[in-house]
C-alpha cells in the first residue's frame, strides 16, 4: 500500500509542469503600445470602531518595564510605494488627524500589584509588592503632517 502511494504522489508531481504550460504569444509593438497599466501600489488604512488593542508589551532583564492596555483609533492612513521615472523608490504617507492614543486604565491605579491597572510599570521579578506603577490612564490626540521619503 505504501508503494501504491508513494507512485501515485511521484507520477502527480512528474506531470505537473506538464499542466501548467500554456502557450506564450510574443506582443507587437502595436499591441505594446496599447497596454497601459497602473505603477506603485497604495494601501489604505481605516482604524475606526474599536480600533487597535495591545494588551502588553514587556522588556525583561533583571525585573522588567511593561506598558500595557495599549488602544489606537480613530485614523485614516493611505501609504503609497512607487518607482519615479529617475528609478528612486518613494514612500508617502497622508496626513494623519485626530489618532487617539490611551495607555493603562482606572481599574485599579492605586494597587500596582494587578497587572491590568497600570499604563506603564516597573516590575520586580518575584516580588509584586515591590512593583511601581510610573503612567496610568494616558490618553493623547495626535495630528502628523503628511511625509514622502525618496531612496
Amino acid at each position: 500500500m505504501k508503494f501504491l502511494k508513494k507512485a501515485t504522489l511521484a507520477t502527480a508531481i512528474a506531470a505537473a509542469p506538464f499542466a501548467a504550460n500554456a502557450d506564450l504569444v510574443a506582443l507587437d509593438d502595436a499591441v505594446m503600445g496599447n497596454t497601459t497599466g497602473q505603477a506603485g501600489v497604495t494601501i489604505e488604512i481605516d482604524i475606526a470602531g474599536d480600533g487597535i488593542s495591545i494588551g502588553e508589551v514587556e522588556y525583561i532583564d533583571e525585573g522588567s518595564l511593561a506598558i500595557e492596555n495599549i488602544q489606537i483609533n480613530n485614523a485614516d492612513i493611505t501609504q503609497t510605494i512607487d518607482v519615479d521615472a529617475d528609478g528612486n523608490l518613494v514612500m508617502g504617507v497622508s496626513a494623519i488627524t485626530d489618532l487617539q492614543l490611551s495607555i493603562g486604565n482606572t481599574d485599579n491605579p492605586t494597587d500596582a500589584t494587578v497587572a491590568s491597572a497600570s499604563g506603564v510599570m516597573l516590575r520586580q521579578a518575584g516580588t509584586p509588592a515591590n512593583n511601581a506603577e510610573l503612567v496610568n490612564n494616558l490618553s493623547m490626540q495626535l495630528d502628523m503632517g503628511a511625509s514622502t521619503t525618496t531612496i
